[in-house]
């Protein structure tokens, strides 16, 4: 055992893996707020927008399991109203009420809705939305 003796050895040590759960409501804002910002930039070229996931299916021929790339349902939360787009901050299937207690910001044109959703990003990642987050995290009990 010379080769062990070269390590040090220890005591089996609890690991601390509990994640601060701020930052992991930040992180899937800040991660659906690109893929929306990704979406407007792909409607201002006229492009779809289509993001896959990986699902493994069974073949049918050989009935081994096989990883496949499927388009993924993505719903915009950005929308036209009488000729001016206005964005809507979502958090799961919830609403978040930014300011004001009020949810929908109003861009005015599609350039305006890609610089609004970067300031959002922004905002998100210096923690402004916090406890907006927080808010729309709890359920509601009954």
């Amino acid at each position: 055992m010379p080769i062990l003796s070269k390590l040090s050895f220890v005591k089996d040590q609890e690991r601390n893996i509990q994640a601060d759960p701020v930052l992991l409501r930040r992180s899937k804002l800040s991660a659906r707020l690109h893929e929306q910002l990704e979406m407007a930039k792909a409607a201002i070229k006229h492009e779809p927008y289509i993001k896959y996931r990986s699902v493994w299916v069974d073949d049918t021929e050989s009935g081994e399991k096989v990883k496949k790339e499927l388009p993924r349902k993505m719903r915009k939360w950005f929308f036209e109203l009488h000729d001016e787009w206005f964005f809507q901050i979502n958090y799961g299937n919830r609403k978040i009420k930014a300011k004001g207690g009020m949810s929908t910001i109003k861009v005015g044109n599609m350039e305006g809705l890609v610089s609004a959703i970067e300031l959002l990003i922004d905002a998100v990642n210096a923690g402004e939305l916090d406890k907006q987050l927080a808010d729309a995290y709890v359920r509601k009990a009954g």
